[in-house]
């Protein structure tokens, strides 16, 4: 709720105004172990003040059904990309929910650098849907908004 919202901003700023660390790093927002999300209207919870934003997206959602199963709100989703329920999910619909105006970026402040980390690529065919969509999303990041396109597998370095 937005009084949480509110509360987290609040408390990260008094964090960086007491200068008391070098990094401040906040998990902003999940997607219940999804590997894609539509955002709902008090999301994503960035801080405008963020240096830097990360945003994850899990590459073994290509080609599935957009379906609970593997999109967090998986309806709104549909909506905002114009699709039909339970459509394969493609690199496009990525793009799209990605640079929607309801999207990933939606409240990051607009100096923060962003690097958008393309995770759960584990084999060859996945190294290369990773591939095409840092291509796809490079393509319609506005100028200098994106600073990296990240691809790997961090499940692989969680004890």
């Amino acid at each position: 709720h937005n009084g949480g919202i509110q509360s987290r901003q609040s408390q990260v700023g008094n964090l960086q105004d007491a200068r008391i660390a070098d990094y401040i790093i906040c998990e902003a927002d999940g997607a219940k172990g999804r590997s894609l999300k539509a955002h709902a209207d008090h999301e994503p919870v960035v801080s405008h003040q963020a240096d830097l934003v990360v945003a994850v997206i899990g590459i073994d959602c290509i080609g599935k059904p957009a379906t609970e199963e593997h999109v967090h709100r998986s309806g709104l989703f549909c909506e905002r990309v114009g699709i039909h329920p339970g459509s394969p999910i493609s690199i496009k619909n990525i793009a799209d929910i990605f640079f929607h105006p309801e999207g990933y970026l939606k409240n990051t402040g607009l100096r923060s650098e962003v690097v958008i980390f393309i995770n759960k690529v584990l084999s060859a065919t996945e190294r290369q849907q990773a591939e095409h969509l840092a291509l796809a999303l490079k393509k319609r990041a506005q100028a200098g908004r994106v600073k990296a396109v990240v691809v790997s597998n961090l499940g692989s370095f969680v004890v």
